[in-house]
C-alpha cells in the first residue's frame, strides 16, 4: 500500500478464481484505514486492533463458507494427509487439469490422461477410476 492505494504486482497471471478471490478481499479491506503509530498498526477487524492471522482467516472464511456443504470432521485415526485430501476434494482444490487452468497454469490439454475423453476434474477422476475398477481394467 502506498499513499492509501493498493498496488498489486504478481509474478504470473492470476486465474479467474484467484482474480475473484482478490476482488473479494479488496472489497473487504478497501475501506480499511491504517493508522501509523510507532511500531504498530491498528487492525479494525478485531476489537483490540491487533492483527492476527486468525482474524484475517475468519474474514476469508466468511466468503468461502458457502463452498463447503458441511463441516469437515477431522478423523484422528486416519493419516492427516488423508484428511487434507478429503478437505481439498470437498473444496474442489485438488490440482486437476481443470483447476490448474483456472489458476492460470498453461497446459497442453485439459483432457483426462486416463480415459482421453473427458475434462480432468476431481469428480471425473473418481468416476473414471470407479468405472475402470468395475470393468476389471
Amino acid at each position: 500500500m502506498e499513499n492509501g492505494v493498493w498496488h498489486w504486482d504478481w509474478t504470473r497471471i492470476l486465474g479467474s478464481r484467484n482474480e475473484c478471490a482478490l476482488q473479494q478481499l479488496v472489497s473487504v479491506v478497501k475501506n480499511t484505514v491504517l493508522i501509523d503509530r510507532q511500531d504498530t498498526w491498528y487492525w479494525e477487524h478485531t476489537s483490540g486492533g491487533i492483527y492476527r492471522v486468525r482474524s484475517a482467516r475468519n474474514i476469508i472464511d466468511r466468503f468461502r463458507i458457502h463452498l463447503v456443504p458441511k463441516t469437515i470432521n477431522w478423523l484422528t485415526f486416519i493419516p492427516r494427509k488423508v484428511n487434507v485430501f478429503i478437505w481439498r476434494f470437498v473444496l474442489n482444490c485438488l490440482p486437476t487439469r481443470w483447476n490448474l487452468l483456472a489458476e492460470g497454469v498453461v497446459l497442453d490439454s485439459i483432457i483426462c490422461p486416463v480415459c482421453r475423453v473427458g475434462i480432468e476434474t476431481a469428480s471425473h477422476l473418481f468416476l473414471v477410476a470407479k468405472t475402470f475398477k468395475k470393468c476389471g481394467q
